[in-house]
């Protein structure tokens, strides 16, 4: 499974590149033109956005927020997302005060990892 962020929403690709699908169910025309990273693997599809993590366990079909434990004071902005030793981590840029999130649940839950 491919996906690929544009200004219209998210899509998703089955076979490899050659037909693409919307597949933006549950994320709003604003968040979906922001989509700044994707990360799938065998516990759901995750994309960041500049508001904060969204989560589909249905390869992309519907998506929903996954920001329990995430701080959402001053003038964030939410880079990227990767996992680690089986952690997921969302980088986070906050005029300078950088962070780091952890999740050791699959994106339901984030604590403050670094900074």
């Amino acid at each position: 499974m491919c996906f690929l962020p544009n200004l219209n929403g998210v899509y998703k690709s089955s076979d490899n590149g050659k037909n693409w699908v919307y597949s933006s169910t549950g994320l709003n025309s604003v968040i979906s033109k922001f989509v700044s990273d994707i990360h799938a693997d065998e516990s759901g599809v995750y994309i960041v956005t500049p508001v904060g993590v969204y989560k589909s366990n249905d390869n992309g079909g519907n998506w929903r927020e996954s920001n329990n434990g995430m701080n959402f004071t001053g003038n964030k902005e939410f880079e990227r997302i990767f996992r680690l030793n089986g952690n997921l981590f969302v980088y986070e840029n906050d005029n300078g005060n950088d962070r780091i999130y952890e999740s050791t649940d699959n994106g339901d839950n984030w604590t403050k990892a670094v900074g």
